[in-house]
């Protein structure tokens, strides 16, 4: 990864031998997904963080829509996590492979991303903004149903099999956030209800391309007091990345 400058209303220009660029911030797990994807394949990237609630021009040129995180490769721009990974998939076409070759292998993870997707996600979003846990019971269902469950079915260290593929990517930045969570005692996951996913975690905690890009709890615990103040998260906080704001002159 590669640490570069520039000048207000223009993106730094991307370091020698480095092709790939990521905009999207610290915590965001979609572009967590996108960075994991391209550690995996062993890609040399640019990483540039961007202040959400004060957009730099040149980041609202890429993303009209604003939104995190932008993927750019040799003059190709692309958004949405899924499409930015399957789109490293096939471009880096190197092992690990992301996506099975088989069509109906491939065809079975992205049925278990679009369930995470559409049946676990919003449990997710809704747990994070509850202040009463009302909403943790939905949480540990979901995650029972469509984690635990597969997991179980599976019976391998990962959703790839013996190395991570789509779907440990698409889920494990949710993942990392729970198991923060129930490390300060904001949830609890029972180990007698979910014995295969508790494992999965600690296995996903020990792959070097996911402790390269992970947080530490005490990165999410300082985040997370960012949410307690009025107004957006400090996008910035902690950030292992350069930042770029609308408003700052970048030298």
């Amino acid at each position: 990864m590669s640490v570069t400058s520039a000048c207000h209303g223009t993106p730094p220009p991307i370091p020698d031998g480095v092709s790939v660029r990521v905009y999207g911030w610290e915590f965001d797990p979609f572009s967590e997904k996108v960075r994991l994807a391209l550690t995996l394949k062993g890609v040399r990237f640019d990483v540039i963080n961007c202040d959400l609630k004060n957009k730099p021009k040149f980041f609202l040129d890429a993303n009209p829509l604003g939104e995190v995180p932008v993927l750019i490769h040799n003059g190709v721009t692309l958004t949405e996590s899924e499409v930015c990974i399957d789109y490293i998939d096939h471009v880096y076409s190197n092992s690990p492979f992301l996506y099975p070759r088989d069509a109906v292998a491939r065809a079975e993870v992205c049925i278990l991303m679009a369930r995470y997707t559409n049946k676990v996600m919003p449990s997710v979003y809704s747990a994070l903004k509850d202040q009463n846990n009302e909403c943790i019971p939905d949480l540990l269902s979901a995650h029972e149903k469509y984690v635990e469950a597969p997991l179980k079915q599976l019976n391998s260290p990962f959703f790839g099999g013996q190395s991570l593929n789509a779907m440990d990517i698409h889920i494990w930045p949710f993942l990392e956030v729970m198991d923060a969570k129930a490390s300060v005692g904001d949830i609890t996951i029972p180990a007698t209800r979910f014995p295969t996913m508790i494992s999965y975690i600690e296995r996903m905690k020990e792959v070097p391309a996911v402790k390269e890009v992970m947080h530490t709890l005490d990165d999410f615990k300082g985040f997370w007091e960012t949410w307690k103040t009025p107004g957006p998260p400090d996008y910035n906080y902690h950030s292992k990345y350069p930042f770029y704001t609308a408003d700052e002159e970048i030298l």
